[in-house]
């Protein structure tokens, strides 16, 4: 007898009393198994365009005395999907380019189009650094967008946002809230699905 896995984590958390009612949170995280590894040892794209340690994370919110009720949102995460490693055996190792730019263009190309026949419209927030050795990660991430983000339909967008730079010296809520707020109109575009008795909305 074959069992269905799922490889991830669910959790649900009581959020706080909105309008006098209780409300649930269950995240649901499903971590792909195409290119699975750790930290640091595994990284960017295979040749089909699979990228290490891809993630699609969905956040539920619901009433547990209506269970017909609810709203869902969609985010995915995963490596950088292009040839690149992070693997020379120091604590912490610099990110190095495996292929040049034409070499990784179809694995590139085949990750979104993959992305897009799923999801549809896709936002790339890059959070990598903007200076220092992963630089390298962020300019050639850009250089794809430039060269092959036209061949997908509908074609994804790039926003880099220096994550580290932004947070650093205690200004991590202020960092978050200048993202929020670059994302704002894209988020307000995008919405969640939401169910209400007899109804649903996208």
């Amino acid at each position: 007898m074959a069992v269905k896995l799922s490889y991830g984590f669910v959790g649900t958390s009581r959020m706080y009393t909105v309008g006098g009612r209780d409300f649930l949170m269950t995240v649901v995280s499903r971590r792909a198994r195409k290119r699975p590894g750790t930290r640091y040892l595994t990284r960017g794209a295979d040749f089909h365009g699979e990228v290490a340690n891809f993630a699609e994370t969905e956040q539920i919110v619901w009433d547990p005395k209506q269970l017909e009720q609810f709203t869902s949102f969609r985010i995915i995460r995963g490596s950088i999907p292009i040839f690149w490693r992070q693997s020379n055996g120091i604590a912490k190792p610099e990110p190095e380019l495996d292929l040049n730019t034409f070499s990784s263009r179809v694995a590139f190309t085949s990750h979104f189009k993959r992305l897009a026949s799923k999801y549809g419209e896709v936002l790339a927030i890059s959070l990598v650094n903007l200076h220092g050795s992963e630089s390298r990660l962020a300019i050639a991430f850009e250089d794809h967008m430039s060269l092959d983000a036209g061949l997908c339909e509908p074609p994804p967008r790039l926003i880099a946002f220096d994550f580290h730079a932004k947070t650093k010296d205690g200004r991590y809520e202020q960092g978050l809230e200048e993202l929020k707020e670059i994302l704002g109109e894209d988020l307000r575009r995008q919405q969640v699905f939401s169910k209400a008795a007899g109804t649903r909305q996208v």
